[in-house]
């Protein structure tokens, strides 16, 4: 008879919710960098609109930096941590 080890499911909530900030910070930024190529691509050429449409994709770049930053920090975190359930503490 072996016993199965109970997942650590605080863990594996921070782990999916990490994975659900990710891919927000991605959605983000391609809204943005998609927002700076229409600026630039599709709308009359005008000075400030084309400064506006370059600042928008390199803000898009910086968030996506951003989230990969912060997503891998925390993961690595994460798996630093022990993945079975903590024992109480015996007095």
């Amino acid at each position: 008879m072996g016993t199965n080890p109970v997942p650590n499911l605080a863990l594996i909530r921070t782990q999916l919710a990490n994975e659900r900030t990710i891919l927000a910070y991605l959605r983000t930024a391609i809204m943005l960098a998609g927002t700076g190529v229409s600026l630039v691509k599709l709308l009359e050429v005008t000075l400030d609109l084309i400064r506006l449409g370059w600042l928008l994709i390199a803000l898009g770049a910086v968030v996506m930096v951003i989230g990969t930053y912060r997503y891998l920090r925390l993961r690595h975190k994460l798996n630093g941590q022990v993945n079975c359930p903590s024992e109480p503490e015996s007095s």
